[in-house]
């Protein structure tokens, strides 16, 4: 055997690897649900390729191809898109919301610490959670949306119609047909 044979025999085996390597890529990624694997496995594909060679070979969408390409271009092969991160609220903010729920004009303590085991007193808040960030956007200069109030309520702060919270009524006028 000549060595030009020798070298084409060794290129056609690497050629045949290549095209079963190529479709355990693609094979892999029709497999896949989550997204961000996909967009991983579409790195994978040889820098020469087009977007529409890459999205006929896969099944991809433009859209899916499009992130591949960007990924790739930031992180290089099996590079993984920035996470998001949102707003991060300060301790002092943190702080500042809990003491809100705590306050006695928003809410009052419940009778029977005693029954209580973890030593928190259980309060009952006087507003609903929507009124509760509404009177915080008033009172408050703090900037803070609805779902951040209401991840931050204090688990001892229970809402109006949770279990222990049966009161008599002290308005005006339950008082006079109790007298």
């Amino acid at each position: 055997m000549s060595r030009q044979n020798m070298a084409s025999k060794g290129m056609n085996t690497e050629l045949s690897d290549y095209v079963v390597r190529m479709n355990e890529i693609k094979r892999k990624f029709n497999d896949e649900n989550n997204r961000e694997k996909r967009i991983q496995l579409l790195t994978l594909a040889p820098h020469s390729w087009s977007r529409e060679k890459i999205m006929t070979f896969f099944g991809a969408s433009e859209r899916e191809v499009r992130e591949a390409v960007k990924v790739k271009a930031a992180e290089g092969i099996l590079g993984t898109r920035p996470k998001r991160q949102g707003r991060v609220i300060s301790e002092a903010t943190k702080s500042l919301i809990i003491q809100f729920f705590e306050d006695d004009s928003a809410s009052y303590c419940l009778p029977g610490k005693k029954d209580v085991l973890n030593g928190r007193q259980k309060r009952l808040l006087l507003m609903n959670l929507k009124e509760m960030h509404h009177e915080w956007k008033r009172t408050c200069n703090l900037k803070c949306d609805f779902s951040t109030i209401a991840t931050l309520r204090p688990a001892h702060c229970i809402l109006a119609g949770a279990s222990a919270t049966h009161t008599p009524c002290v308005c005006a006028w339950s008082i006079r047909t109790l007298s």
